[in-house]
């Protein structure tokens, strides 16, 4: 039988070459269609540029064919409306920093400001700023050419990003569906789901201007707020405040003036302060010597840095590790909890301590602390708190997070 010839696979050819490296044709960026949001980015771990969509900020493939079909792909469409919204307001903001400037100018001022803005840093530091970053690179022609100062910076945070802002904010609003939430300050927060990010976004609309404290002023001054700034009242969906008797009182108050106007509005109060105000009525029951006897221990110990040093002796001699002292905030609804278990960790050192202090100085403070924390009842007192602050604590912090929960609904 004559031996058969073993076939041998094709080897395939690319237009790219052996080395099957696909590289960027320099062409692509002058086609129409692709001008707008496609560039060039160089790739450290291919070694060579790839096109680059700055819509979406995501590398792709160098194929015309793939470019295609990312035009043509849900999550691009999505982004490029908000994308010739921010070159909108980049044109508006050049033009409002200076139209006879050089772009690269006003977009170092507009980079410097961005940041001011974003950290939440001092809006004066502009001043020192710039003047730092010319003796750090004097050989820079366009740093030379850049004036800002503090007063400048904050007509362009205001004036420029702030109204860009609120303008693109209002767009949204006038499109999407979102609920309202007003603080302590007046805030008109709203809320609405972007299908571009795919994310719950957070903005505040405005602080509102109240001219009476009541429940007629608030109302007026949001729905004029909504009305000023030509909102649908049918997208508002949602309120949510404080349970306080002006936002949420049984006749007459905000929920129910919004309910009278809007029908189909969903009224929501905050579960955080419901919580905080549940677990506030519950504490009345316990003895108020707790509280008193926690605030007089940070009290003993805050203004005195002899006596911290004298404690913590006593600390590393009973074996406990240093920490802060803590006292139990008035408006802090998650420090009671914090403060109970560092009494419970430190209770040792604390007798220890103030039966010493008791013995060289009979003062009234001391005697008083000491006599609770060595009552027979306080550590199960202590202890009965930490648990029961334990489950409301958790509680509460769920709300306060940015996380999705939709999914645990059932199960919690």
């Amino acid at each position: 039988m004559p031996p058969t010839k073993r076939l041998q696979p094709l080897q395939s050819y690319s237009k790219t070459g052996n080395s099957g490296k696909a590289y960027f044709i320099d062409t692509w960026l002058d086609i129409v269609k692709f001008k707008p949001w496609l560039d060039k980015k160089m790739v450290p771990s291919y070694g060579w540029f790839k096109a680059f969509c700055v819509v979406c900020y995501e590398v792709i493939s160098n194929h015309k064919s793939t470019i295609q079909n990312h035009m043509k792909s849900t999550k691009h469409r999505e982004k490029l409306p908000q994308y010739d919204d921010i070159i909108t307001v980049r044109q508006a903001l050049l033009s409002y920093i200076g139209p006879a400037k050089k772009e690269e100018i006003s977009t170092y001022e507009m980079v410097v400001c961005s940041l001011v803005a974003e950290k939440s840093l001092s809006i004066s530091l502009v001043d020192h700023l710039i003047p730092t970053m010319r003796r750090l690179h004097p050989k820079d022609e366009i740093l030379k050419q850049v004036k800002l100062g503090r007063t400048k910076a904050t007509s362009i945070i205001k004036d420029g990003f702030g109204n860009g802002l609120k303008k693109m904010l209002v767009e949204k609003l006038r499109t999407t569906f979102f609920p309202i939430l007003i603080d302590k300050l007046l805030a008109v927060m709203v809320y609405y789901w972007d299908s571009a990010e795919f994310k719950l976004m957070v903005y505040v609309l405005d602080f509102v201007v109240c001219k009476e404290a009541t429940s007629d002023g608030l109302s007026v001054s949001v729905l004029g707020l909504l009305d000023n700034l030509q909102i649908p009242l049918d997208n508002f969906i949602g309120f949510s405040a404080d349970t306080c008797n002006v936002m949420f009182r049984l006749n007459h108050s905000v929920s129910t003036i919004l309910k009278e106007r809007i029908p189909s509005i969903v009224l929501v109060k905050c579960s955080c302060h419901f919580c905080h105000l549940v677990a506030n009525y519950a504490s009345k029951a316990l003895p108020d010597q707790l509280k008193k006897t926690l605030r007089m221990i940070f009290a003993y110990f805050s203004r005195s840095s002899n006596r911290k040093r004298e404690f913590a002796k006593f600390q590393e001699f009973a074996g406990v590790q240093q920490s802060v002292i803590l006292s139990p905030g008035q408006t802090r609804w998650l420090s009671l909890r914090c403060c109970v278990i560092w009494i419970l960790e430190n209770l040792e050192p604390l007798i220890l301590y103030f039966t010493a202090e008791v013995l060289d100085d009979k003062n009234k403070v001391s005697l008083d602390i000491l006599t609770y924390i060595r009552h027979p009842m306080t550590k199960p007192l202590l202890l009965f708190m930490e648990y029961a602050l334990g489950l409301l604590d958790d509680f509460n912090t769920v709300f306060q997070g940015e996380a999705p929960l939709l999914h645990e609904l059932q199960p919690r």
